[in-house]
């Protein structure tokens, strides 16, 4: 039995890792990675407070000096993520473990929502500063695209090309690196109000960047953003009411490459064990650890859209 399942894991284990490295999380792909295992609470970096040089107007004038300012960011140890499946002994799946089917896809399936889930909770929650990590600070409102922005500006609406352009115009106003590839998660919807703009998709409007698949079932991107199209709405998210207001709008989180950081505990563990009161069948079980934070208050921003 222990061959056995030491087999099963070894297959169990390696299948996971390649189909991880195939298909990867949707939101969490997209942001950088921090080890940090060995700490309740890690901080990602320090934060310099931006100088301006001074003029030297006069001959034989004093140095004035700047008191340069520090604060750092922070990231705290998350719960853990886990999915344990059974595996009948009747089913013949002990030895292969189902790897072509079912247990692995489920199990891939499972870990890529929770390494996205960290993403939108780290997103849409509060960034941790302060010299020891205990200054708490909420999204910025200044960085929401308002729902009402579009052709009228009168009434909330769902997405259009108008709010995709303030979003660009907030992370410029930012003083964001504009060489830095820029992300817009948008559902089915959104992609739907989209292609109902001429601007979105008619190619006299090359200098918006609009770029189709060539099959022209994805809206890929525009304005230097990439779109990632995922039902933020998905039951299976645990954040999924993170993306949604008071006034039931959706929240589509924009971007840049720099402005969110996955930390890792745990990236995967994996193990095959027997359940010997359940008469043998296994146990496929596996586990990650990882939280995720915006880097600063300047490069991540949501825009509110409303849904049918």
């Amino acid at each position: 039995m222990g061959d056995v399942t030491f087999t099963a894991q070894t297959k169990f284990e390696n299948a996971m890792r390649l189909e991880l490295n195939q298909n990867k999380p949707l939101l969490a792909s997209r942001a950088m990675e921090r080890d940090c295992a060995g700490a309740e609470k890690k901080k990602l970096e320090n934060l310099i407070s931006q100088a301006q040089m001074k003029k030297k107007t006069a001959r034989n004038t004093d140095v004035e000096y700047d008191q340069t300012g520090w604060d750092g960011i922070w990231i705290a140890k998350p719960d853990t993520d886990y999915l344990a499946t059974e595996v009948d002994n009747d089913d013949k799946l002990v030895t292969e473990v189902d790897l072509e089917g079912g247990e692995l896809m489920n199990h891939s399936a499972a870990y890529n929502r929770a390494w996205d889930d960290a993403f939108l909770a780290g997103f849409f929650g509060d960034l941790i500063t302060g010299k020891s990590g205990t200054v708490l600070n909420p999204f910025p409102s200044g960085n929401v695209v308002d729902a009402a922005v579009g052709d009228s500006g009168a009434s909330a609406t769902g997405m259009n090309v108008k709010k995709i352009k303030r979003a660009r115009r907030i992370l410029a106003g930012n003083y964001v690196d504009m060489q830095q590839q820029f992300y817009l998660a948008i559902g089915s919807e959104q992609v739907e109000n989209l292609f109902d703009e001429i601007e979105a998709t008619n190619q006299d409007y090359k200098q918006l960047g609009v770029r189709l698949s060539p099959d022209g079932k994805h809206l890929l991107g525009m304005l230097g953003f990439e779109f990632i199209e995922m039902e933020l709405g998905n039951p299976l998210l645990y954040s999924t009411d993170l993306t949604v207001n008071a006034s039931s709008e959706r929240l589509n989180p924009y971007w840049s490459a720099d402005g969110m950081v996955m930390g890792v505990w745990e990236k995967i563990f994996t193990s095959v064990d027997p359940l010997p009161g359940r008469h043998h069948n296994h146990q496929v079980y596996t586990r990650t650890v990882v939280a995720a934070s915006r880097t600063d208050q300047s490069r991540c921003g949501y825009i509110e859209n409303v849904e049918a």
